[in-house]
């Protein structure tokens, strides 16, 4: 990395992490949409971390709970209902785990999801560990 700049913010009792910035990779064209929203916004934050120091773009769109969730195409899309998701050409990826999973293993050269199994298992761990312990249920 270049050098990155971490900004913590409070809002409401919650702690939102920034990266300010991040020059490691060019970035690329749109991996898919990420769909998220408002009120639980720092799930849909990790892909976007995940996203800026893999180099990959992602588009990001307000899901809006009151008029999308009961459309036939989302349903299509989503049938799990599940926000954040994020729309591929290969189809929806929901959870924001999954999701920050499915970015960092995207490119390979990079070794964000680690370099071997061993790697993956440390990194699942505390993936898990602040999903459980640390954010917001």
């Amino acid at each position: 990395l270049k050098q990155s700049s971490f900004v913590c913010s409070h809002l409401r009792g919650r702690v939102y992490l920034r990266i300010a910035s991040c020059d490691r990779f060019a970035m690329s064209p749109p991996v898919g949409t990420l769909h998220y929203i408002e009120q639980t916004l720092y799930k849909a934050e990790k892909a976007l971390i995940v996203a800026k120091f893999n180099g990959l773009a992602l588009d990001q769109k307000k899901f809006d709970a009151q008029k999308d969730a009961r459309k036939p195409e989302f349903i299509a899309k989503n049938p799990t209902g599940k926000v954040p998701y994020l729309e591929t050409d290969m189809g929806c990826i929901f959870t924001s785990n999954a999701i920050a999973r499915y970015i960092a293993r995207s490119r390979a050269d990079t070794a964000l999801y680690g370099k071997c199994f061993d790697d993956e298992g440390q990194i699942d761990t505390w993936l898990e560990f602040c999903t459980h312990e640390l954010e917001v249920p």
